[in-house]
């Protein structure tokens, strides 16, 4: 296993020839990408996460817009994202749990 993180990515993501042979129009975004996204609205609107799950539903072509919808349960937040211009889901059936406030991080 290599944990360099200079690592190239999949092809997938980069190659148009590669991603034609993959059975795409061209390069998708890597889904790290669209699970960050995600992620960083969950953050920037109910602050620190302990955990995040997700399932990935969907591809979303470098350049489009991913909105991310969420709403709190208690101390978790289910949300989806899709994309905008065609309103098909990237991400689906996902969860974050919330660092709790009254809890001490010692």
């Amino acid at each position: 296993m290599n944990n360099n993180a200079n690592a190239p990515t999949s092809p997938l993501h980069i190659d148009p020839a590669f991603a034609k042979m993959g059975g795409f129009k061209k390069p998708i975004l890597h889904g790290l990408c669209s699970f960050g996204i995600a992620g960083k609205a969950i953050y920037d609107k109910f602050g620190p996460i302990k955990n995040i799950k997700v399932r990935f539903a969907g591809t979303v072509d470098p350049g489009q817009t991913i909105i991310t919808k969420m709403w709190k349960e208690g101390n978790k937040v289910i949300f989806t994202s899709e994309v905008k211009e065609t309103g098909k889901p990237s991400i689906a059936g996902a969860a974050a749990e919330l660092i709790s406030a009254d809890k001490s991080k010692i």
